[in-house]
């Protein structure tokens, strides 16, 4: 009985399938490659599975496209930042308690809603008031500023894009989807 021998394509070192084989045919290797996530790309750069892309392979439209998405996931974890411990949950009533709360405070009148929050919390209904309009008007700034910075960011990406620049090239792995 052979041995498994997993093999890739030559031109883009990308894995095809395994044989059982005596012999180890070109372009294989016994190393099997990594389970791989949808979008995710992985090849064998002669020592092992690396995932992403080859550096040969890049263009300055992948490399554009993956800084890009870098940018979505600083924003992402910035976003998630603000509500972190809290349950999805609590996060979706934040806009009805802010409303309500800058409703009471402009009128006098409570909203059902508001008032049986400050009833249940054991907190007077002008003190929770205030102290949702404080923190909504934190959340709403701190939003404000990660979503500023990721667009004055984006905007720098579209006038002046990456290049593919000696010294990206020499970093041993890039992970471009």
């Amino acid at each position: 009985m052979g041995m498994i021998y997993y093999t890739y394509c030559s031109q883009t070192f990308v894995p095809k399938g395994f044989v059982i084989s005596e012999n180890q045919p070109p372009n294989s290797t016994t190393w099997a490659p990594p389970a791989q996530r949808e979008g995710q790309q992985v090849y064998f750069n002669g020592h092992g599975w690396m995932h992403g892309r080859p550096l040969d392979q890049l263009t300055p439209q992948l490399l554009s496209e993956a800084t890009q998405g870098s940018l979505k996931r600083e924003l992402r974890r910035a976003f998630n930042a603000l509500t972190s411990g809290k349950s999805p949950d609590e996060v979706a009533t934040y806009a009805r308690q802010e409303a309500d709360a800058r409703e009471y405070l402009r009128t006098g009148m409570p909203s059902p809603f508001l008032e049986t929050l400050s009833r249940v919390r054991g907190v007077a209904v002008n003190v929770l008031a205030q102290k949702i309009v404080i923190k909504a008007n934190a959340y709403h700034e701190a939003v404000a500023v990660a979503l500023g910075t990721y667009q004055r960011k984006a905007d720098e990406l579209e006038r002046n894009p990456p290049a593919l620049t000696q010294e990206l090239l020499r970093e041993p792995r890039l992970l471009i989807p």
